[in-house]
């Protein structure tokens, strides 16, 4: 009986002191291979998520020129991914101690924080600015789908463009004098198929039109500034925001359509729910 008891007792302390030993080579190997690193942790717990806009502001007079070089790490050696001009509108996404993780049309990369000023709330795209009116060169039906439809604030109306005639229509956006606009966002094509009475009075509307592809956005001043729109179905702002590369005092924008994602029925009439400007 001693015996089993004292063959009991040992086990117990080998497997005890077997799973310690364990654990131990397992934390030495991680932090050696670097898939458990508590220093890493820690560093990116301090980071701090920002997901707001800057703009780049260089002292030109002290010679550092007209163009920031964005690095692929928070390191002034480390390699140049893109340069973009002083004055730019980025969005920032986090900040790292000196330095901040930014994105400018579609690049993501690193800047000293020093020269990305943060702006204030009023460029968040969340705040709009208001559209007086709007005009357009075409519309499919003036008055179901006239240009007013693409600002009323509901999805299951849009603005329908037509191009009977081989030339892409285009749209003219009033705003109140001299807004200042950093930029836009879409709802492209037919968002949401309309109900009247609680009945849906036509279904998959998004497919059937064509929706906006490449478009380019005219101001006051003459500026032309050309994008492209994604093929996405969406119900509310995500994916389709747009920036200029620096804030500009506007009192109209035209938009006008370049080509287009064409629908499986009506390829000539193209769709946009929503735009706002902010």
């Amino acid at each position: 009986m001693k015996k089993t008891v004292l063959r009991s007792i040992r086990f117990v302390f080998l497997f005890v002191v077997l799973t310690a030993v364990l654990i131990t080579a397992e934390n030495v190997l991680f932090e050696q291979s670097g898939i458990f690193d508590l220093q890493n942790l820690q560093k990116h717990a301090m980071e701090r998520a920002i997901s707001s806009y800057a703009t780049v502001n260089l002292d030109v007079s002290g010679g550092s020129g007209e163009w920031l070089n964005l690095r692929k790490q928070p390191d002034a050696k480390s390699e140049k991914v893109m340069q973009i001009k002083n004055g730019t509108l980025v969005r920032v996404l986090r900040q790292s101690g000196n330095w901040s993780y930014v994105e400018y049309d579609g690049t993501r990369a690193w800047c000293k924080k020093s020269v990305a000023r943060l702006v204030p709330d009023k460029m968040d795209p969340k705040k709009t600015i208001t559209i007086t009116s709007a005009k357009s060169s075409s519309n499919y039906n003036a008055l179901l789908n006239a240009p007013a439809k693409a600002f009323d604030g509901r999805t299951d109306t849009c603005w329908i463009g037509a191009s009977d005639d081989g030339e892409q229509p285009e749209i003219l956006f009033n705003l109140p004098e001299m807004a200042v606009l950093h930029g836009f966002k879409l709802l492209n094509g037919y968002a949401v198929d309309p109900v009247m009475f609680g009945v849906q009075t036509s279904k998959n509307n998004f497919q059937k039109h064509s929706r906006i592809e490449k478009f380019e956005i005219t101001l006051s001043d003459g500026t032309v500034r050309k994008f492209k729109a994604k093929d996405l179905r969406e119900t509310s702002y995500g994916e389709n925001i747009f920036y200029l590369t620096k804030p500009m005092q506007v009192s109209r924008v035209r938009l006008s359509v370049r080509s287009v994602y064409p629908g499986s029925k009506w390829d000539n009439r193209v769709c946009l729910s929503e735009i706002a400007f902010f």
